[in-house]
C-alpha cells in the first residue's frame, strides 16, 4: 500500500526530458587514414578476410578512433575489434571445403559430417575470434569431437 502511495506521487511529477544529445564529434582525416588502413591490411591477407569482415573492421576502428579522440589504434583496440568483426561465413565455408578435401572421410555421411564440422567450428570462432592457432586447433578439436569424428572416417 505504502509503495502504491509512493507511486502515485511520482506520478503527479512533471516528466523530465532528456537533454539533446551532443553533436556527435568531427571525424579527422588522420582518422579515417587508419581506419582505412585496418580495412585495406584486413582485405590484403587472404587469412585475414577469411576469418574477418574486413569493412566491419573499418567501420569499427574509425567508431573508436572517434569515441575516444584517437589517430592510432594500440594493439589492444584492434584485437578488441577483431573479435567484434568475425566472417563466419567465409570460415564455414572455408572449413566445409578442407573437410571435403579430407579422403578419410565415408563418402555417405561426408557432406553432412562437414557441414556439422564447419558450423560448429564458425560458431566457436564467432564467440572468440582469435588469431592464436593453439585456440583454433581447440575449437577444430572440438568440432570434430561434437560431430562424431570417430563415425565419419573409413575404417580399414
Amino acid at each position: 500500500m505504502i509503495l502504491h502511495a509512493i507511486f502515485l506521487v511520482l506520478l503527479s511529477f512533471p516528466v523530465a526530458h532528456a537533454a539533446p544529445l551532443p553533436a556527435p564529434a568531427v571525424v579527422s582525416e588522420a582518422q579515417i587514414a587508419t581506419a582505412q588502413a585496418a580495412q585495406n591490411l584486413c582485405e590484403s591477407s587472404s587469412q585475414m578476410r577469411t576469418h574477418y569482415d574486413c569493412t566491419c573492421i573499418g567501420a569499427q576502428s574509425l567508431e573508436t578512433l572517434r569515441r575516444m579522440r584517437l589517430e592510432q589504434l594500440s594493439f589492444t583496440q584492434e584485437n578488441a575489434i577483431q573479435k567484434r568483426c568475425p566472417n563466419m561465413t567465409d570460415v564455414a565455408g572455408n572449413m566445409f571445403t578442407r573437410c571435403m578435401s579430407w579422403g578419410v572421410l565415408n563418402k555417405k555421411t561426408q557432406e553432412s559430417f562437414c557441414e556439422c564440422y564447419a558450423n560448429r567450428y564458425a560458431l566457436s570462432f564467432a564467440r572468440n575470434a582469435t588469431d592464436n592457432n593453439t585456440q583454433r586447433e581447440e575449437m577444430m578439436t572440438a568440432a570434430l569431437n561434437a560431430c562424431n569424428i570417430s563415425t565419419a572416417i573409413i575404417r580399414p
